[in-house]
């Protein structure tokens, strides 16, 4: 007996998760099943099924990514780290729940450390041209760039 359940992850990957006949839990992102196998050689180092995992990840995570960044090389660059994190910590996936979901969660994290990141650069660039004398000007600067961030970070987590 197996039982199905179909979730549209993006646009052209259909994630599936179902419990087979020998009551193992798998997932399915395309025409990968991840399952307890597959998890085990990833923990293994195999490179082979990192490869296959990066290869089916990687139209879903940029479906994501691609709303945040405009620059090609900044969307990789942000897909690797965050595929690479979970790769480190794919003992804490749980075969038979969402696995775009999970790396989803992953690569947003990684959207916000990254955005964090480059404001602060951006806001230790832009004070240090703000002459002495504006000091209520840039103080009423700084609490309005806060704000955004706050914003701009509440998006981020919907």
């Amino acid at each position: 007996m197996s039982t199905q359940v179909w979730k549209q992850t993006s646009f052209d990957i259909l994630e599936t998760s179902k419990i087979v006949s020998s009551g193992i839990l798998e997932t399915k992102i395309g025409d990968l099943v991840i399952d307890e196998r597959l998890i085990k050689s990833i923990e293994n180092g195999e490179e082979s099924s990192i490869l296959q995992l990066y290869d089916a990840s990687f139209s879903v995570l940029m479906n994501v990514v691609i709303r945040y960044k405009k620059n090609h090389e900044d969307r990789v660059s942000l897909i690797n780290n965050a595929f690479m994190k979970a790769i480190t910590h794919i003992q804490d996936f749980k075969v038979g729940t969402s696995y775009s979901a999970w790396i989803k969660t992953i690569l947003k994290r990684e959207i916000i450390d990254d955005f964090r990141k480059n404001k602060r650069r951006l806001l230790e660039v832009s004070m240090a041209n703000v002459p002495e004398s504006m000091e209520t000007e840039r103080l009423v600067w700084r609490m309005d760039r806060e704000l955004e961030t706050k914003q701009i970070e509440a998006l981020l987590l919907k």
